[in-house]
C-alpha cells in the first residue's frame, strides 16, 4: 500500500513539473510574440515614414515592397510597382540593366 502511494506521489510531482514547464513556455512564447509584433510595427512605421525611397526585390528581381516615399516622388501608386521588374516598369534600358545586374 505504501509503494502505491509513493508511486502516485511521484507521478503527481512529475505531472506538476511538466505543467509548470509548459506554463513557462507558454508565457515566454506570448511575451516573444508581443515583442515581435512591437518590433514589426516599429519597423513598418520607420519604413513608411522615411523620406528615402526604400524598395525590396526578390531573386527574380520583382518588386515585393516599396515604401510611400517612392509613391510621393514618382506620383505612381505603390501597387503599380509590386510584382514587376525594373524593365517592366518602363525604366530606360541601360538603367534597368544596371539595377537588375
Amino acid at each position: 500500500v505504501i509503494g502505491i502511494g509513493v508511486g502516485y506521489f511521484l507521478s503527481f510531482c512529475l505531472l506538476f513539473g511538466v505543467y509548470i514547464l509548459l506554463q513557462k513556455q507558454i508565457r515566454d512564447r506570448t511575451l516573444a510574440e508581443a515583442a515581435l509584433q512591437r518590433s514589426q510595427s516599429e519597423l513598418k512605421t520607420l519604413l513608411e515614414n522615411s523620406p528615402d525611397i526604400i524598395i525590396r526585390v526578390n531573386r527574380q528581381l520583382l518588386h515585393t515592397y516599396v515604401n510611400s516615399a517612392l509613391e510621393r516622388e514618382a506620383g505612381i501608386p505603390i501597387e503599380a510597382f509590386l510584382g514587376k521588374t525594373f524593365s517592366e516598369l518602363g525604366l530606360p534600358g541601360e538603367l534597368a540593366e544596371f539595377l537588375e545586374a
